[in-house]
C-alpha cells in the first residue's frame, strides 16, 4: 500500500479512537508528554478519548482543570486515575478514595514501584534516570504467604462502588491472577492488563485464563518495539473483542502519544490486521472497558 494511502487509513482509524496508555507529565525523571498539547492533538485528530496517566502522581486534578477550561465543550473524553506507587503511599486507600471522588476512572496497581518491575529493570535502575530519585521500597500485592494483602479489600470496594477500572500495573502474572479473582469477588467488573509479556511474563495459557475472566488486554508501542510479533501472538491467544491498542510511554521529548499510536496502527496494517478489527481494538474495546459505550462483548 502506498505511503499516502497508509497515512490516510491511519487518519481514518484514529477518528473515534481512545488511547488508554497516554503517559503525561511533567515527571521528575525520564520523558512524558505535556497533557495540554497531547489533548489538543487528539481532539484535532478526531479521537474520542484519552486516559492520562503518570507513574508519580494522579492526573485527575489535571484532567479536571482541562475539562473545565479548554475542553469544556469538546467531544474528547478525558479520563484519568492513580497509580499506587510509593510516591502516593503505595496500596493507599486514601489515595484511591481521593481520586475516584474527583472522577478518576482507573486505579493502577504498582508500576515502577512493583517488585516485579525491579526484577525486570534492575540493570537500568543501577545506571538509568531512576538513580536520581531516593531508593524506594518496592511493593507486591501478595503477602509472604501468597495471599492478596488485606489493605486491598477496601480499595476493591472503592473501585467497585465507583464502577472504575482495576489495572494490573507492572505486576507479575503470579500476582495478577489472584489479584483479579479477589477483586471480582468484591464486585470489581472492569479489569485491565497492559503489555502482558513485557512486564508480566504471561503465557498463552495465562492469557486464555484471563480472557475467560473477561479481562481486557492492551498492547503498547513498547511491547511492539521489543517484539514485533507481540500483536500477532496476542491475537492468537485472546479474542479481538478483549484486546486494546494503546500508545504507552514516549521514548523521547520529541515523540508524542499520538505519534506512538499512529506507529502501532501502521504496524497493524503492515501485519495485515483487518481495518475493522483494528477499529474494534482502538475504539470499541476501550470504550467498553471505561463504560463509555454499551458492553456487548465478551467481558
Amino acid at each position: 500500500m502506498p505511503i499516502d494511502e497508509i497515512e490516510a487509513k491511519i487518519d481514518e482509524l484514529l477518528k473515534g479512537a481512545i488511547d488508554l496508555g497516554c503517559q503525561t507529565g511533567p515527571v521528575p525523571v525520564g520523558h512524558a508528554a505535556d497533557p495540554l498539547p497531547t489533548a489538543r492533538a487528539a481532539r484535532d485528530a478526531g479521537m474520542a478519548g484519552l486516559v492520562l496517566n503518570n507513574h508519580f502522581y494522579p492526573m485527575t486534578p489535571v484532567v479536571q482543570i482541562l475539562r473545565r477550561h479548554e475542553f469544556a465543550n469538546s467531544t474528547l473524553e478525558l479520563v484519568s486515575g492513580v497509580a499506587l506507587n510509593t510516591w502516593v503511599g503505595g496500596l493507599n486507600v486514601y489515595a484511591v478514595e481521593h481520586d475516584v471522588r474527583l472522577g478518576g476512572r482507573v486505579v493502577w496497581m504498582p508500576t515502577l514501584s512493583a517488585d516485579n518491575d525491579r526484577r525486570h529493570t534492575y540493570r537500568q535502575r543501577r545506571t538509568g534516570p531512576m538513580t536520581a530519585l531516593r531508593p524506594q521500597r518496592t511493593l507486591s500485592v501478595l503477602d509472604d504467604l501468597g495471599r492478596v494483602r488485606d489493605e486491598l479489600g477496601p480499595i476493591f470496594d472503592l473501585i467497585a462502588g465507583h464502577d472504575a477500572v482495576l489495572a494490573a500495573g507492572h505486576l507479575h502474572i503470579s500476582e495478577i491472577l489472584p489479584l483479579f479473582r479477589a477483586a471480582e469477588d468484591k464486585g470489581v467488573t472492569r479489569l485491565l492488563l497492559v503489555d502482558p509479556v513485557l512486564y508480566s511474563d504471561a503465557t498463552d495459557s495465562d492469557l486464555r485464563a484471563l480472557s475467560d475472566m473477561g479481562v481486557f488486554v492492551a498492547v503498547t508501542g513498547q511491547s511492539i518495539a521489543a517484539d514485533p510479533d507481540s500483536l500477532a501472538a496476542l491475537l492468537a491467544a485472546v479474542p479481538p473483542e478483549q484486546i486494546i491498542l494503546a500508545s504507552g510511554a514516549v521514548p523521547s521529548d520529541n515523540q508524542t502519544p499520538l505519534h506512538a499510536l499512529r506507529a502501532i496502527i501502521a504496524h497493524g496494517l503492515a501485519q495485515r490486521v483487518d481495518s475493522g478489527m483494528l477499529r474494534v481494538m482502538l475504539s470499541t474495546n476501550p470504550a467498553r472497558l471505561l463504560g463509555l459505550a454499551p458492553d456487548q462483548g465478551a467481558a
